[in-house]
């Protein structure tokens, strides 16, 4: 993961020594503002006692921490890279880090990385093929479409927040219940996130992506665009 640091990840982060959680993990002062003043006596980024991480989702408190965590990964791609075209975006969270990332990529860049990638699937799949495991072969076929793995986008984490509305480690403790209440609130994000991103340099058929409990970017949209294009590219 990317720490808090001013070269290529913008923390939104960046602790007031008054505002760490009860459970002792320092929480971004303005995610905390995100919080009513009720909201924030009463969870305070930690679990009340007794309570199941489950249940201890504060969608409210996500989507507000996702829209500063938006607004600074567009700040600082006007600001800093003014010139770039972007072709794909991921939004992703990381329920049991409780950390979330976005990333941007260029299509020169996806073209180059699946290039690799493609090199190195097709040597599997050419032994596997002489060998005569056709079946395995398939699963190394090469990819004609993008880069869909945000760690080799071009602008990798550009922005990143640690999260005060859910416990750390909550996959881990609450299973497919922490996705069933996960996944709904990032198709919210990725709606928010298609309008704000219009507003930057984009290839024509640029597309925003989150993640989800199968994959780390899984559904899709084209940004600025209320057509969802399907569920993987």
């Amino acid at each position: 993961m990317c720490g808090v640091t001013y070269s290529s990840c913008h923390s939104v982060d960046e602790a007031d020594p008054a505002a760490t959680a009860p459970s002792g993990r320092a929480v971004g002062w303005r995610s905390l503002m995100s919080l009513s003043a009720a909201d924030a006596a009463e969870f305070g980024g930690r679990r009340p006692r007794g309570l199941p991480v489950s249940q201890c989702f504060d969608q409210k408190a996500y989507l507000g921490e996702m829209s500063l965590l938006i607004a600074t990964a567009k700040r600082v791609m006007m600001s800093q890279y003014p010139d770039a075209v972007l072709y794909t975006a991921s939004i992703w969270t990381d329920p049991d880090a409780a950390v979330s990332c976005v990333s941007f990529d260029t299509r020169e860049n996806s073209n180059e990385q699946v290039r690799l990638d493609n090199e190195w699937s097709r040597k599997q799949y050419d032994r596997l093929m002489a060998g005569g495991r056709a079946d395995e072969a398939e699963l190394f076929r090469p990819n004609n479409g993008r880069n869909c793995n945000p760690a080799d986008f071009k602008f990798h984490n550009v922005a990143q927040i640690t999260h005060a509305s859910f416990e750390l480690h909550w996959e881990q403790a609450a299973g497919d219940d922490c996705w069933d209440q996960l996944e709904p609130a990032l198709e919210k994000v990725a709606e928010h996130a298609r309008l704000e991103f219009s507003a930057l340099r984009l290839e024509s058929d640029a597309i925003l992506g989150i993640n989800s409990r199968r994959d780390w970017f899984d559904q899709h949209w084209q940004i600025g665009s209320p057509v969802h294009t399907g569920a993987k590219v």
